[in-house]
């Protein structure tokens, strides 16, 4: 039996694809506890992974999570490609055929973003669900790589207890689909290759 199965099963894309909807929900509503998405339902474990962030929001104040854009905390960018930046990611999002209702959010706020992973890994889902490998694949590259290129370095930068307690998720995520995406990409590359 292979040894990252379970990682190959539907449900597990879905369940982290959930996850990130929900972190994206919860920093939507902010402190208006009213929007916040059904917490109570949620099964305890989610609950504990989720638990960091739930505090951490409704200790905070709303301007601390609406200053949770990509374009805002990354220091590692100059000051014209901050400028530029929410145009990428609306770049990025359209050439995945995702489509933002932004409100008073920019394309490059934390909650967008997630949203983002979270239909990617869907997405991911529903491929591996259907058979369709290759686009299994490029769903989760895609997924890894706006984890790695954007929403680590703005949580990492942000100077912000809101972003920080998401971190733990992120990197268990990053941890679970880096051993199988680079298998992924060794089959792509040496077909022949059966090492995993």
């Amino acid at each position: 039996m292979e040894q990252h199965y379970t990682l190959q099963h539907p449900t597990f894309f879905l369940g982290l694809s959930n996850l990130y909807r929900l972190m994206s929900q919860i920093l939507l509503a902010g402190m208006n506890l009213s929007q916040w998405p059904s917490i109570e339902t949620l099964p305890e474990e989610t609950l504990k992974l989720l638990e960091p962030l739930i505090k951490s929001v409704r200790s905070g104040d709303t301007g601390d999570i609406e200053g949770l854009r990509e374009s805002l905390c990354r220091r590692d960018l100059d000051k014209s490609t901050r400028l530029l930046w929410p145009r990428v990611m609306e770049q990025a999002y359209q050439h995945h055929g995702y489509t933002v209702s932004l409100g008073r959010l920019g394309p490059d706020h934390l909650a967008i973003q997630l949203a983002f992973t979270a239909q990617l890994l869907y997405d991911a889902a529903n491929a591996l669900s259907a058979g369709d490998r290759e686009s299994f694949m490029d769903r989760l590259v895609a997924a890894h790589r706006f984890l790695t290129t954007h929403i680590i370095p703005t949580i990492t930068q942000c100077n912000s207890k809101v972003a920080g307690s998401m971190r733990p998720i992120i990197q268990l995520t990053l941890s679970s689909i880096r051993p199988l995406v680079i298998r992924l990409a060794r089959a792509k590359t040496h077909p022949g290759d059966a090492r995993g």
